[in-house]
C-alpha cells in the first residue's frame, strides 16, 4: 500500500469513527491535533490541525496558502510531474482513478480562458497556467474552484495539495497547444 492509499484509508477510518461516535467527534472538534495523534496519525511537530463542521448557522471557508509562499524542494519533488494514480475511496470499486494535482498554490501565470457552460463542469473556469517547476503551459481547472462545484471530484493528496478527478468533470488536462488544436477543430470553417 502506497502513502496515498494509507492516507486515504486513515481518513476513511477517522470519518467512520466520527459518524459512529459523537464523543470522538467532539474531541476531534475540540483538539484535532491531539485526537488524531492518539489515533496514530503522524502529525509533524509545529503543525496545527483544525477540524471544523459546517452547519446551517456556520459555514467555514478555507483560504489557500499565500501565493508568494515558497515551496520546499521536498514539496516540489512530491508533486513533480503533476499526475498521480490513486484508488478513489469514494467509489469503492477498487479501480484506479486518475487524478491530477491541480492546486492553485502550485501554479503560476494563471489566465482565465473561458467559463464552462455545459456538463458536469458547468460554471467552472478553464484556465491556462504553468506549474511552478515547468515551462509547459497547461489548460485545466483550479482545484479550489472545483471543490465549490463538485467536492467529490477533489481529493487531498498525501502531499497536502489538492488533486482533481478530471474524468468525473468530463474534462482532461491538456497542454495549451492541444487545447488550441481541439478548439480549432470545433470551430466552423470560414469560407
Amino acid at each position: 500500500m502506497n502513502a496515498n492509499e494509507q492516507t486515504d484509508q486513515v481518513i476513511e477510518q477517522i470519518m467512520a469513527k466520527v459518524r459512529a461516535d459523537d464523543s470522538f467527534k467532539q474531541r476531534l472538534l475540540a483538539d484535532a491535533t491531539a485526537t488524531l495523534k492518539a489515533e496514530g496519525v503522524d502529525i509533524p511537530n509545529g503543525v496545527k490541525v483544525n477540524v471544523m463542521e459546517n452547519t446551517r448557522a456556520q459555514w467555514n471557508f478555507v483560504l489557500p496558502s499565500a501565493a508568494n509562499e515558497e515551496l520546499s524542494d521536498a514539496d516540489l519533488e512530491a508533486v513533480a510531474g503533476g499526475a498521480q494514480i490513486q484508488i478513489n475511496p469514494k467509489d469503492h470499486s477498487n479501480r484506479p482513478t486518475p487524478i491530477t494535482i491541480s492546486d492553485v498554490r502550485l501554479k503560476t501565470d494563471i489566465r482565465l480562458l473561458e467559463r464552462l457552460t455545459d456538463g458536469p463542469a458547468a460554471g467552472l473556469g478553464l484556465y491556462r497556467y504553468r506549474y511552478l517547476w515547468s515551462d509547459t503551459v497547461f489548460v485545466g481547472v483550479m482545484a479550489q474552484e472545483v471543490v465549490e462545484v463538485d467536492p467529490e471530484a477533489v481529493t487531498l493528496a498525501a502531499n497536502g495539495f489538492l488533486a482533481v478527478d478530471y474524468a468525473r468533470l468530463g474534462l482532461r488536462l491538456m497542454t495549451l497547444a492541444q487545447w488550441t488544436a481541439q478548439a480549432a477543430s470545433r470551430s466552423p470553417a470560414t469560407t
